[in-house]
């Protein structure tokens, strides 16, 4: 199941009250020992504003290699239709999977993934943003009560995801907004140290030629219960924002 909260579910029948907007994927294909092509897709409660049907094909060499594509496929998300990039690959070969242009665009917009993934920590997947609405993923953000706006463009890099992994990147997201409050446009820097389980990031939002908010701080993984220290500097900013995301935190 994805996007929206899900409400009341018969697991057994598959049939859920909620909001989903996607429900009920399914996978249709076909196979011989060369090839396999594959049809990915969800009935939807709105197929005009969302709806996926994603076709791929995947091909089996003899050094043991499987090659996946993506193929034309049908994505809408929020209205607007989205293309994959033709060129696109996923190469599976033993401990190393290796990801080209897997991409998805529209318009200016742009999201998608380059690199490598592996053990190693040398080996990296960069997700790279441009001009990328962040509101086309409200319908998925939803399940946590989410709601965020913006124009984001930047670029993060995961490395050692098949054993270690470790994230960093910068991002920068023009009129930002949350809970429908736009706070203005943002510079993100953020890491994860996978060895001491730490997420370190820093922030700065502004507004009008000022720096309305200053970020910077720690969030500590640890059994049996995570920690926060996070350093925040508000100036002429609204707490309303904040009040979804402080509720169960802060008291």
């Amino acid at each position: 199941k994805t996007a929206y909260e899900i409400k009341e579910c018969d697991w057994s029948s598959d049939v859920c009250s909620s909001d989903l907007v996607f429900i009920k994927p399914y996978l249709q294909g076909t196979t011989d020992k060369n090839r396999s092509n594959f049809t990915i897709a969800s009935d939807s409660r709105d197929t005009l504003n969302n709806d996926i049907v994603l076709n791929g094909e995947a091909n089996y060499d003899e050094q043991g290699k499987t090659i996946l594509r993506i193929l034309k496929s049908d994505i809408i998300l929020n209205g607007k239709k989205w293309q994959t990039d033709e060129d696109n690959s996923i190469t599976i070969d033993s401990s190393v999977v290796t990801v080209k242009e897997l991409f998805i665009r529209s318009g200016d917009e742009s999201a998608g993934f380059n690199g490598v993934l592996s053990g190693s920590v040398k080996d990296k997947l960069k997700l790279t943003l441009n001009n990328f609405r962040t509101e086309s993923i409200n319908p998925l953000l939803a399940v946590y009560g989410f709601r965020m706006t913006g124009i984001a463009t930047g670029e993060a890099e995961f490395s050692g995801l098949l054993k270690s992994p470790g994230i960093s990147g910068n991002m920068t997201i023009k009129d930002l907004g949350v809970y429908n409050d736009t706070l203005g446009n943002a510079d993100l820097n953020f890491g994860f140290d996978s060895e001491h389980m730490v997420v370190s990031a820093t922030g700065l939002i502004e507004r009008a030629g000022a720096k309305n908010i200053e970020v910077t701080g720690k969030y500590f993984i640890a059994e049996p219960h995570d920690s926060i220290d996070f350093t925040i500097s508000l100036q002429k900013t609204g707490l309303s924002a904040f009040a979804s995301y402080a509720d169960g935190i802060i008291s």
